[in-house]
Formats: structure tokens, sequence, C-alpha cells
């Protein structure tokens, strides 16, 4: 049997740099809460923009934690994640007031006045980055690879425009295809009528996506382990539950594939 793990994350960093530089802005330039640089010197600057390194900071950690125990893939956690994300940000942005700004000792009092101020100013960071998806601004400044589309043979239902990174697995479904994709850090799925061959011819262009069985479509960009046993292939993928089969003819290219994203050969 062989087992290789391959280590991939899924880590928003666009959002999570987002959420710093917006932070460090809106209260430099607002000043909201008592926060004050009346004579805009750079020491203060430096000092209030603290705040967005310390938002990026807990963010990234509480995502790396999620990722580890597979909370931020299910959507069920969403809230639980959004809460846990405020409290990290309040309780370290009063310890780097606290130790930055004053001496005085922490209060129950003033964390929850930081909860409250926290939770504000992360509604606008949310609010503005939802508006950018929205209308596709996303595309333009932060991911300039969205270009795969896949369209259904009913114009009625549109057409799913996704990047390519965000593919997780296409599956056959008869006469329809299940898509498989990441939105928001959650797998999402959609299911469109098309064919296997179509998708296939859509995704040529795309070396990381390739197919690994009649009825399958992989990432392999987002394979996390592989193993042969008895003649039989599986892949599991980051963020999805059941493995996916491989084909005999198709396993050596499918390997091939994974050993090129992890950069070493493959037994």
């Amino acid at each position: 049997m062989n087992l290789i793990r391959v280590n991939k994350n899924t880590i928003n960093w666009s959002f999570i740099i987002f959420s710093g530089i917006f932070v460090a802005f809106f209260l430099n330039f607002f000043q909201p809460f008592g926060i004050s640089n009346n004579n805009y010197s750079l020491k203060g600057l430096l000092l209030i923009s603290g705040y967005g390194f310390i938002t990026s900071l807990c963010i990234l950690i509480i995502e790396i934690v999620s990722y580890k125990i597979k909370a931020i893939t299910t959507k069920k956690y969403g809230l639980a994640w959004l809460i846990l994300s405020i409290l990290a940000i309040s309780i370290c942005s009063l310890l780097y007031y606290t130790i930055i700004f004053e001496t005085k000792p922490i209060i129950y009092n003033s964390l929850l006045v930081w909860v409250t101020n926290v939770a504000l100013v992360g509604l606008f960071v949310l609010v503005f980055w939802r508006t950018i998806e929205t209308y596709q601004f996303r595309s333009i400044f932060i991911d300039k690879k969205r270009s795969l589309s896949i369209p259904s043979k009913y114009k009625s239902d549109g057409v799913l425009c996704i990047s390519p990174e965000q593919l997780l697995v296409v599956e056959s479904a008869g006469n329809y295809v299940i898509i498989y994709y990441l939105k928001n850090n959650f797998v999402t799925k959609k299911m469109i009528r098309n064919s296997m061959k179509n998708i296939e011819l859509l995704t040529a262009k795309f070396e990381k996506l390739v197919r690994c069985h009649q009825s399958f479509l992989i990432n392999t960009e987002h394979v996390k382990s592989y193993n042969s046993k008895n003649g039989n292939y599986k892949i599991t993928l980051e963020n999805f539950l059941k493995d996916i089969p491989v084909s005999r003819k198709l396993w050596k290219e499918v390997k091939k594939q994974i050993a090129v994203n992890i950069g070493q050969n493959l037994n």
C-alpha cells in the first residue's frame, strides 16, 4: 500500500489580508472609539495600524485551527467561527492597547466594550467584502485567475463561474454533473445539465484538473492522500468527505500530476 500526505491548505489569504488592511485604514482615517492620532505622526499611524496586524493574525490562527479540525468546511460552524474571531481579536486588541497605550489593569467592562467595538468594525469588514464579491471586483483586484465557466444545457440554469482553484470534484450523475467547489471556504455543490465529456473539454487547459475515473474529475491541487491496495486506487481530497476512485488506466497520469503539485516523485 502506498500512502502519501500532501500538505496543502485552503486558508483564505485574500480575506485575511483584506481584513487587516481595512481595519488599519478604518481606525486611522475615522479614529472611532476614542482612538486618536491628532498629529498623524508616523509612530501614531503605525501603532494604530497594529490593530490591523492583530486582526489578520487572529483570523489566520483561527482558520488554521478550524482547518485542522475540518470545522471551516462545514457551514453550521460559520457562526461559531465568527464569534470566536470576534472574541480573539477583542482580547488581543485589548491586550495590545493596555500594553502600548496604558498601564491600567484589564477589567471585564473593558472587554465587553472592546467586543462590541470589534463586532461593529467586523460588520463593516464583512459587508464591504461581500459587496466586493457580489459585484465580482474580486476577479479583478484579488483573483485574476477566475476563468473557468461551466454552462448548463438549460439556458435558464445560467453559467457557473469559478476559479480553477475553487473546483474540488466533478461527479457524473446520469444526464447531469455535480460540481463540488469551495465558496468562502465552504464546500458547495451545484447540479448542472451537462456531460463529463464536455466538462473534460472545458477543463483541458488546466493541468491540475484531471479525469481520474469514468464518473469523476478532480483537482489534484486539493489531493490530501492516496492509497493503492489490491489494485484498487483511491484518492482523498481536502475538504471532501468521501474517497474518490481512480481507474487503473488513468492512475499513472493522475499520480504524475500529483507528483508535479508536490514537487517529488511518487512510487
